[in-house]
């Protein structure tokens, strides 16, 4: 089975219909380049947003910009960031955010091990830590500071199943790629870091909300048969994830009809998560 690395922009620019007036139009996207973050970074494309992207690999961007029309690479911007080194990126959003603010965050950049048995010790467990949620933290207590100027932001957090369920590792074979023991816990803290946000910042009218994918496997040329069908034994729907699933909950999470709609996390995962 051939996986796809990015969403495919020109059949969504074809087949998608753009959402009426969402309210702001300057998008910060952690982890934009990667395959759920090329998602998100589409939709706002074709929405007319001016988007920051910020991730660790120039060529990565380079690639996903190359299917990228030129009426909409222009309001496309690149910085490298990476979430092990917090203060460089809050540096890149104080000098974005002294000519503009910026309306919506999407925190979908993660950086973590994979295994059941990590050997951890403080310097990896650390760098975990600020790869999954912690940057991710400090990011948005930056952002949020001229949200709440403007009274008005849309947060958005990428979270996992795994933040809700312990994972099955007889799903890997003898691969041993499941999630660390860290991405768990702290894809949790992710969930409910998303549900906090949303009550301490309601005043301001910021929406915060997320979603949570399921099986949407890593990029690849190839993945193996049997690890697919490993995979789609625990998916009520018997499928893994296409990115086009994703696009339809982050359509109605930056639309402008979703004011009454905060601190949920949306789990689209097939059914994954109801056994």
């Amino acid at each position: 089975m051939k996986l796809d690395p990015y969403i495919n922009f020109n059949f969504l620019k074809k087949n998608y219909k753009k959402l009426s007036n969402p309210e702001g139009k300057i998008a910060l996207i952690t982890g934009g380049t990667g395959r759920i973050g090329s998602v998100f970074t589409s939709i706002y494309l074709l929405n007319d947003f001016k988007v920051y992207v910020l991730s660790r690999d120039q060529k990565k961007f380079k690639n996903l910009a190359k299917n990228i029309p030129a009426s909409y690479k222009k309001k496309l911007h690149w910085h490298e960031a990476d979430l092990k080194k917090p203060d460089e990126i809050i540096k890149i959003i104080k000098k974005i955010q002294k000519k503009q603010s910026i309306h919506h965050l999407v925190n979908c950049a993660a950086s973590h091990l994979r295994g059941k048995n990590i050997k951890y010790n403080t310097q990896n467990l650390i760098d975990e830590f600020l790869g999954i949620i912690g940057s991710n933290i400090l990011i948005t207590e930056e952002v949020i500071k001229k949200m709440r100027k403007q009274k008005f932001g849309n947060i958005i957090n990428v979270g996992s199943i795994w933040g809700y369920s312990a994972p099955k590792f007889s799903t890997y074979l003898e691969m041993d790629i499941g999630p660390s023991l860290m991405t768990s816990v702290c894809k949790s803290g992710i969930h409910h870091f998303t549900k906090y946000l949303a009550s301490r910042e309601a005043k301001f009218n910021i929406n915060v909300n997320g979603i949570s994918p399921g099986w949407f496997p890593r990029k690849g040329k190839k993945s193996r048969n049997d690890y697919m069908e490993s995979i789609r034994r625990d998916i009520p729907l018997n499928r893994i994830g296409k990115l086009e699933d994703l696009v339809s909950a982050i359509n109605f999470l930056i639309s402008a009809g979703n004011k009454y709609f905060t601190g949920q996390t949306i789990k689209i995962d097939g059914g994954h998560s109801i056994w």
